[in-house]
């Protein structure tokens, strides 16, 4: 039997993580996870990476802690708003990225889970209310 047609974790992750480093550059951090047990991922998520800062009113930052055995183990996902995101928006997203992990399981997802935090961000990608900002200064 060749191994190269069989299922390999730690192959589908390498894959996946290359193709992540390529498409995020800058916004794609990798690290080893606590206790040295798999790998932590942080992707900063724009809703228009390529348009400049100007375009972009919102920002999330995904981490995904992926087990030695990720796709087969699912990812830890945890969300942190970093800007032009509300609480809700927040609870709601994290909600989204939660169910699409539970359909995609065994399968590698974080490049679809940034694709969805994208779509979710550009949605809301709202400039801040100018006259509020202004009411906050009196």
């Amino acid at each position: 039997m060749d191994d190269s047609d069989s299922f390999n974790p730690q192959r589908e992750q390498e894959q996946e993580l290359l193709v992540l480093q390529s498409i995020f550059m800058e916004e794609f951090t990798e690290k080893p996870a606590a206790k040295g047990r798999g790998r932590l991922i942080e992707l900063r998520l724009l809703p228009f990476p390529s348009e400049g800062s100007a375009e972009n009113h919102s920002e999330v930052l995904l981490t995904a802690v992926l087990h030695p055995t990720y796709p087969i183990v699912p990812p830890k996902i945890s969300l942190k708003a970093v800007r032009g995101i509300t609480d809700a928006d927040l609870q709601q997203l994290h909600e989204e990225v939660k169910q699409r992990i539970s359909e995609l399981l065994g399968h590698v997802q974080l490049m679809e889970l940034a694709e969805l935090c994208r779509d979710f961000l550009r949605a809301r990608n709202a400039p801040p209310d100018l006259a509020s900002l202004h009411e906050q200064m009196d």
